[in-house]
């Protein structure tokens, strides 16, 4: 059974990454309507930023409690998120390449069909190291 506590930290997560989501949906909104740059190269960097982002909130919102050095934790985040991201683009870029999908459509609903795995992976890399209190290493 699922814990009150993963559950309370996986709203956290899906919370967490809301800035960053906006921040994409905006990005990607300016680079195709104002900027002309193709759906496939837009998503690219748009990705890039939101998981940027989705990184520092889950360090300081979602998994502050652990304690992983940020350089490892961040190296392997992108590589972890990079991953799901790699997925995420691909059914993005056939959505609307193929199928003709409005991309903010496929933006958001790639987003959230990826929501569940993102919060595995991003938990297995800060449960890495967790923190000790002080008072405790005694």
């Amino acid at each position: 059974m699922i814990s009150f506590r993963e559950v309370a930290r996986f709203v956290r997560f899906g919370l967490s990454g809301f800035p960053g989501f906006l921040v994409a949906i905006g990005s990607n909104v300016l680079l195709i309507e104002r900027f002309h740059w193709p759906k496939p190269a837009a998503y690219l960097l748009v990705v890039w930023l939101q998981m940027t982002a989705g990184f520092v909130m889950c360090r300081i919102f979602v998994f502050s409690e652990f304690e992983t050095p940020i350089l490892t934790a961040y190296i392997q985040f992108a590589l972890s998120m990079a991953a799901i991201r790699i997925a995420d683009w691909t059914l993005y870029t056939c959505a609307v390449e193929i199928l003709r999908i409005p991309y903010l459509v496929a933006q958001i609903s790639t987003s959230g069909l990826f929501l569940g795995i993102k919060f595995i992976s991003a938990r297995a890399i800060f449960r890495n190291r967790p923190h000790i209190p002080s008072a405790s290493r005694q």
